[in-house]
């Protein structure tokens, strides 16, 4: 069993020069091109990528 631990969300925005349909693709298609992966991903260093798949946000770690 793991404790829960309520944090307020972090909010932060940023304004590209783009249209939204393609921001919102280059964010979401490309997640795993600016995603911090290896300080805020669950596997630290033996992260391997992150990418949608369908609705649910996927990490993957690297095997030996």
């Amino acid at each position: 069993m793991s404790a829960q631990t309520n944090m307020a969300p972090v909010l932060r925005s940023v304004t590209v020069a783009v249209p939204i349909e393609r921001a919102f693709d280059t964010f979401t298609r490309r997640i795993g091109d600016w995603w911090p992966l290896h300080t805020y991903g669950i596997f630290g260093e033996e992260a391997a990528g992150v990418a949608f798949d369908g609705a649910r946000l996927v990490e993957r770690r690297k095997f030996s």
